[in-house]
């Protein structure tokens, strides 16, 4: 008799239980998923100052022919390992420089905002991940700077780190 039809048979007729039948080996798959993340060391703000070369941190407007007016800061982050970070500015995907606003109480001078480091691969959060550098730079042409208003310009900038 075949040997199902045998096991069908007694377990019908209650002399042998089921899991009498059952197999000695079972296999168990096991699973962990690492999301590809990317955070910021810090909240900030960071204050990029952009200046022409006058005295201290300032835009002297009588120095003409200097030049545009630069300022830059580093913000550091990190990414999961082998995941490639992008950036955000304002809500909107940085893709190259962004053309922008500085405003004050006597008016407004048109900058650009550029970001380098934007797009870097990860290398983990723990003790063998290690920091990557966002610098922010900003520009105002002279052509801007050197009619604008005595007073203080700003405005700030949400920066979003993507995987």
């Amino acid at each position: 008799m075949n040997r199902n039809l045998l096991a069908v048979a007694l377990i019908a007729s209650g002399l042998i239980a089921p899991a009498a039948l059952a197999q000695g080996t079972h296999t168990v798959n096991v699973q962990a998923v690492v999301i590809g993340t990317c955070k910021f060391n810090s909240a900030g703000p960071t204050l990029v100052n952009v200046t022409n070369g006058g005295a201290g941190s300032t835009i002297d407007p009588s120095l003409t022919g200097a030049g545009a007016a630069v300022g830059s800061a580093n913000i550091t982050f990190r990414c999961t390992a082998n995941t490639t970070s992008s950036m955000d500015v304002a809500g909107v995907p940085y893709a190259g420089p962004v053309a922008r606003t500085l405003t004050s109480g006597s008016g407004s001078m048109g900058y650009t905002l550029t970001l380098t480091g934007a797009a870097q691969p990860g290398t983990g959060f723990g003790a063998g991940g290690s920091d990557l550098t966002l610098a922010v730079g900003a520009s105002i042409a002279e052509v801007v700077w050197s009619v604008a208003a005595a007073d203080t310009y700003t405005e700030s900038v949400v920066l979003t780190v993507n995987p």
